[in-house]
């Protein structure tokens, strides 16, 4: 009995700790952000009336404009292809058990996280400055980021199969280069696909923001009407940005019930053969397929391309070369990026712990209410951050708390999306069980599913975490706070040492919140 106490006050203690330190954390996040009550009161009514003026839908516009949500959707699905083929091709150097070195995983791994830390916007005004404004460089931007990102997700995917697979095909003589792309890349089919659809709505989304540095797609336009203040329109751009999102997550959705099959039988040697031959043959038609569009997808000549390489090794040169005197601005920015970053995830945490009970289909109060949660979600979930940083930009001006709470509602539809459809797949029996018991949905979400599920949770607050590192960086760009502002005024004046400096810094500060949450998820998850 008092070791049953002890247990329980321990256990008690600890929540109180941790209870603390999320409070600590939200009100030193919100100093670091700027957050004033009293700023977001006095500026409401101006962003309610900038919010108003959007529910307007110009539905001529949308038709005058569907050549560059195409334009948009092709770059997006051409650079999602591109950079999960090559992805699968260099994958087999980063998995400890697939790589034939030792230390060229080690060093690879480590290379590819540090141009993972660099977001598609700063990829794409890197680009730009090297190649000129125009839908190559969003492309070329797009395929960079589908590349780093599938090579970590393929990577991790590899790593967590299981070891006695290896150890059966090695058994057998087969080499570890024939174990990756005769064996394994052909069961991954299915994990693949839904690599190029995450890819591919990743870079629909990210599409809708290059064009605020001329990179081509829709995003130029939604800026082009943004800064002629034309609202309805830019709602218009927004709704058709939703449905394309929709659509791609209805697809995905699918391919997650169905079973991709190999379209080809093996019954004997002989068809194995011909299964060979075929394979060898598909994979030519997808790679000329792929390449057609990709040459019908750029818009640049050999002299353009060519000039931009030149370009663009100068500039590299002198990123290379950073001024370090330059720190004393960059390293406070950088804490001003940290503090709308934490002050995002936890914000975020909050409203997607009050939205999930609403949003889960096999806790909420009814169906209804289901959907109405599921599409007001999706809708935060496509609203870029950057336009809701505007809107706060109207009420609060520019600055680190505009850039918080934007961030905040981008994080909220996402972490919400994350957590209600874990809580779905909790088996029906266990569902009914409790309701068996008489228990109310919000108590069977407050005293037993949560605390079940918490771990689960904090795992998906510590991924938007280090997401929202990357992205307050993004949202620096239009002047949100952070370090993404210095980044903006030293690309557009062409101060590359200093941009190497900000990339420096940027990257550390990345780098580091991905060491610690990787650290917290071992000790706590």
């Amino acid at each position: 009995m008092t070791q049953l106490k002890t247990y329980l006050s321990k256990k008690r203690k600890k929540k109180i700790l941790l209870a603390m330190a999320f409070l600590v954390m939200l009100v030193a996040s919100g100093l670091g952000s700027q957050v004033s009550l009293s700023s977001f009161l006095r500026g409401l009514p101006d962003m309610l009336d900038l919010v108003r003026r959007m529910f307007t839908l110009d539905f001529s516009y949308i038709v005058s404009v569907m050549d560059l949500v195409f334009e948009t959707f092709l770059i997006a699905f051409v650079s999602s292809a591109f950079g999960v083929f090559l992805a699968c091709i260099i994958t087999f150097f980063l998995p400890y058990n697939t790589s034939p070195s030792q230390i060229v995983s080690k060093v690879l791994s480590a290379v590819f996280s540090v141009f993972r830390t660099l977001p598609s916007l700063i990829w794409a005004a890197l680009l730009v400055s090297f190649f000129s404004a125009g839908r190559f460089s969003g492309l070329l931007a797009l395929s960079i980021i589908s590349f780093f990102m599938s090579t970590k997700l393929i990577k991790e995917y590899i790593e967590a199969m299981d070891k006695d697979d290896f150890d059966f095909y090695k058994s057998l003589g087969i080499g570890k280069g024939k174990i990756y792309y005769k064996i394994i890349l052909t069961k991954m089919r299915k994990f693949i696909v839904s690599t190029f659809l995450l890819c591919l709505e990743s870079n629909i989304r990210s599409a809708s923001i290059l064009g605020l540095v001329g990179a081509g797609g829709i995003g130029q336009r939604l800026w082009l009407e943004l800064n002629h203040m034309n609202y309805d329109r830019v709602s218009s751009i927004i709704f058709m940005l939703l449905i394309l999102i929709f659509l791609i997550d209805l697809v995905s959705q699918k391919i997650r019930e169905i079973d991709i099959k190999s379209p080809i039988n093996v019954n004997n040697l002989a068809s194995y053969k011909k299964n060979n031959i075929l394979r060898e043959i598909l994979f030519i038609i997808f790679l000329i397929a792929l390449f057609l569009i990709i040459k019908f997808s750029i818009n640049i000549t050999y002299e353009r391309f060519t000039l931009g390489l030149k370009q663009g090794s100068v500039i590299i040169r002198k990123i290379l070369s950073p001024d370090f005197a330059y720190l004393s601005r960059a390293v406070p920015a950088a804490f001003e990026s940290a503090a709308i970053a934490i002050f995002a995830s936890l914000m975020g945490a909050i409203v997607s712990f009050i939205f999930t009970p609403f949003t889960a289909v096999n806790i909420a109060p009814s169906k209804k209410v289901s959907v109405l949660f599921k599409v007001l979600i999706n809708v935060i979930r496509t609203f870029p951050a950057i336009i809701s940083a505007i809107i706060f930009f109207r009420g609060l001006g520019p600055g680190p708390f505009a850039g918080a709470l934007a961030l905040s509602v981008y994080t909220s539809g996402m972490l919400s999306k994350l957590y209600f459809e874990y809580i779905e797949d909790i088996p029906a029996e266990t569902i009914m069980s409790m309701k068996a018991l008489g228990l109310s949905p919000f108590t069977m979400y407050a005293k037993i599913i949560y605390p079940k599920t918490y771990r689960s949770f904090l795992g998906f607050v510590l991924y938007r975490l280090e997401s929202n590192v990357r992205n307050s960086s993004i949202l620096g760009l239009i002047g949100a706070g952070g370090i993404g502002t210095l980044l903006s005024m030293n690309i557009a004046w062409r101060n590359w040492n200093r941009v190497g400096s900000l990339l420096l810094v940027s990257s550390i500060m990345i780098i580091f919140f991905d060491y610690l949450s990787s650290t917290i998820r071992k000790k706590l998850l």
